[in-house]
């Protein structure tokens, strides 16, 4: 009764598309995959959970951090490398150990005039990868992102994700639950130039739609002091999106590239 009851008073919620305009992305021809390919993996994000909440009215809205897990950044660095080795035998290094993360231009490869191409700016870090063996990246950083759009005759209203974990709505006193991966994802083969996270398989991971799952979970004793096992459902869910990241990356380290047009 209670999912019949929050279908009928939720917002409209329309999910963003990838644009209104589809962007042309050239086929991948003449790859040649390598056996045991070694994978740069960069993950910036907290090690903590965010919650962030909408009530009914802005005065009922929250943000609030969770040190439920002082490790989430090494078990998704983790969670990306057993993938990557059980799937294509992957040699996964941690990207930092070879350039300085911090300080270098990590977008390598960009569609320009309908091709494949490598970035300049990205050029002394492909370099510096390639010299060390790298076939491709991947580069997690957490960041706000819109949960849900409603929109009304009078215009839509984004609703923000503020960091990975919980992102909660409350209307008329009923609560929705959603794990919350609020993450820009990139993915690139340096060995050649692809952007994977352009491609069919992977650009879900850069969309709202493939962001945010709902939780068939209970309400909490106290809404605004969660604890620590409330977020074992979460963390699930957001092991599931670095696992289905991780093998799709797989799949295109394979070659398997038409499949997925």
């Amino acid at each position: 009764m209670k999912s019949v009851i929050k279908l009928l008073f939720s917002p409209i919620v329309i999910l963003f598309l990838s644009g209104c305009v589809s962007t042309f992305i050239p086929p991948v021809e003449n790859f040649q995959p390598v056996n045991n390919p070694k994978v740069a993996v960069l993950v910036q994000v907290q090690d903590q959970f965010t919650h962030t909440h909408y009530g009914t009215t802005i005065f009922n809205n929250f943000v609030k951090k969770y040190d439920t897990n002082p490790s989430i950044k090494a078990e998704i660095f983790a969670t990306i490398k057993s993938k990557l080795e059980a799937e294509v035998n992957a040699e996964v290094v941690p990207l930092e150990e070879i350039i300085d993360a911090q300080e270098e231009e990590l977008n390598l490869v960009a569609i320009v005039d309908k091709k494949w191409k490598y970035t300049y700016e990205g050029e002394r870090v492909r370099e510096a990868l390639l010299s060390e063996g790298v076939t491709a990246t991947i580069v997690i950083r957490e960041m706000p992102r819109v949960a849900q759009l409603t929109c009304t005759q009078f215009g839509c209203v984004e609703f923000i994700s503020q960091g990975h974990g919980l992102f909660t709505r409350s209307f008329l006193g009923l609560d929705s639950y959603y794990s919350a991966a609020s993450y820009h994802v990139s993915a690139e083969i340096i060995s050649q130039p692809v952007d994977l996270t352009v491609l069919p398989g992977l650009s879900r991971f850069n969309r709202m739609m493939g962001q945010f799952n709902e939780l068939d979970i209970e309400d909490p004793a106290d809404f605004s002091n969660l604890d620590g096992s409330f977020f074992i459902p979460v963390r699930a869910e957001l092991t599931r999106y670095f696992e289905q990241l991780a093998f799709e990356v797989s799949v295109y380290l394979e070659g398997k590239f038409e499949k997925k047009f």
